[in-house]
């Protein structure tokens, strides 16, 4: 039976703070330390968590363990659960995991209980330990821990700073009672009812909010998930999916960089220089997306000639030839792949603010310059509503980087964000399509103006819906839905 007390660090803790407690009549015994890493593994279809079980295998300094857990009872901050562990071979704490050559007691339950189901890691632990071995005359009957790293799911990270103490040998209750006591005291601690495991599958889930979630981390996490989509586009002739993701990948990473320069003005400028150096490559995917537009719009319209269509979607297409040329050095130069390169690859800060103490002003002050757009709606000004659906995306895209931190209640507000959004882009297709078209040469001005008369007829049917679509985002029903969700933060 483990019995341990659990304990989330409010503030990021020394070391030094608990090695110089006072826990008489106990003494503490000199720290040490150790790096950890931790793989929680399970099935595709969760039998062993769903079995109430926690496997894990530790990896420190060249040996390993095997664990296995299973579920207890939580009283405030104590835990109380039954435990196996034993050593495993390096070789049978690598995968493929085969739980029937693993050491009994642990391999025959799961073997029994995963049957030919691979076993795969669903969660990663990277921790760092510093350990107090707790004395009472001399012996040890508990230990004192202090963890700092994080918990990785889905390329997804959340930090840790916990203090755990564990009984060990003849140490009753009694003793972790009086050891907690002096912690609770002495040090900024709240108790901790969630398991390490329950923290990563929360991360694979997303669905509880994750209030210790740094917002360095989570802009780290969707600047290596979205630029992914840019490192991805490769060849002489990207596919109009390619582009589309990629430009998608960027728009996001840089807004992300600007949430994050808000809460840290110490990084201000090193941030505002990515977000430049990126936006050259924006605005180059930018152009080679609009012709892609362009080109299939006009394909979708059934009214228009079809060999009229082709004729003008293969002069766009021509320029798209030369559009991706620029992409091309775009993308290699020097400083845009300086930039990529950081973002990828540099590790974020333990610090700053948890995404949820900025998830409030970042989210409400994105709605209010959504709510001011209405006078540019109603004028009908197609450059105005632009800049509405780009102030509505920049809405969305907050919202879902910081999904993480707000929960599932996110879900049903940005189903309305992209209904509107997706309205407003289709009129500025329509209208970036009559612009490309206007500024075509085609010598033939009957074609081109019966062309351009369609065009401006779909964008006057599109327009006769606004005020219906406006009501997704501004109605009574998004107000208070999002303020409800906002207020939830505080309490």
């Amino acid at each position: 039976m483990e019995i341990e007390a659990k304990f989330r660090a409010l503030t990021p803790l020394e070391p030094a703070q608990i090695g110089a407690l006072d826990v008489r009549p106990f003494a503490l015994a000199a720290a040490e330390a150790a790096t950890h890493e931790d793989v929680l593994l399970d099935t595709p279809d969760e039998r062993v968590t769903g079995a109430g079980h926690a496997l894990r295998i530790r990896s420190s300094g060249g040996t390993h363990w095997l664990t296995l857990k299973s579920d207890g009872q939580v009283t405030g901050a104590t835990h109380r659960r039954e435990e196996v562990e034993c050593p495993l071979d390096a070789e049978l704490a690598q995968p493929p995991y085969q739980p029937e050559r693993w050491p009994a007691p642990i391999g025959s339950r799961m073997a029994t209980l995963v049957g030919d189901a691979p076993l795969e890691p669903v969660t990663h632990n990277h921790m760092h330990r510093v350990t107090w071995a707790v004395l009472r005359d001399g012996v040890e009957i508990a230990e004192i821990a202090y963890d700092t790293g994080y918990i990785e799911a889905k390329a997804l990270r959340d930090r840790v700073h916990e203090v755990e103490v564990e009984l060990k040998g003849d140490g009753a209750e009694a003793d972790l009672t009086a050891i907690t006591a002096v912690l609770a005291a002495e040090l900024p601690l709240a108790p901790e009812a969630r398991t390490k495991l329950q923290r990563g599958m929360a991360l694979r889930a997303q669905e509880a909010p994750l209030p210790d979630l740094l917002l360095t981390d989570l802009v780290a996490y969707l600047c290596r998930r979205q630029l992914k989509r840019v490192a991805d586009l490769h060849g002489d002739a990207p596919s109009e999916d390619d582009i589309h993701d990629a430009r998608v990948g960027i728009r996001r990473t840089r807004l992300a960089l600007q949430v994050a320069a808000d809460f840290l003005p110490e990084r201000q400028d090193e941030l505002a220089r990515l977000r430049r150096r990126l936006r050259r490559l924006s605005r180059a995917l930018g152009v080679v997306r609009d012709l892609d537009v362009a080109a299939g719009l006009l394909h979708g319209m059934p009214e228009l000639d079809a060999a009229l269509t082709s004729r003008i979607a293969g002069r766009l297409m021509a320029r798209r030839g030369e559009a991706v040329a620029h992409l091309r050095d775009v993308r290699h130069a020097s400083r845009t792949k300086a930039a990529l390169d950081t973002l990828m690859e540099t590790e974020p800060p333990c610090e700053g603010p948890t995404a949820l103490q900025c998830a409030g002003t970042v989210v409400w002050t994105a709605y209010e310059r959504v709510l001011a757009g209405e006078a540019a709606l109603a004028s009908g000004e197609s450059v105005r509503a632009h800049l509405v659906r780009k102030d509505c995306r920049e809405l969305r895209y907050k919202a879902e980087l910081l999904a993480p931190a707000l929960g599932s209640a996110t879900r049903p507000l940005i189903k309305r964000l992209t209904r509107f959004q997706d309205y407003l882009g289709h009129l500025q297709d329509l209208a970036m399509t009559s612009s490309l078209l206007a500024q075509d040469g085609d010598e033939d001005s009957e074609v081109r103006s019966s062309t351009l008369e369609a065009l401006a007829q779909a964008q006057r049917r599109e327009r006769a819906r606004m005020s219906a679509m406006w009501q997704l985002v501004a109605g009574p029903v998004f107000r208070r839905r999002l303020a409800a969700l906002i207020a939830g933060m505080t309490t």
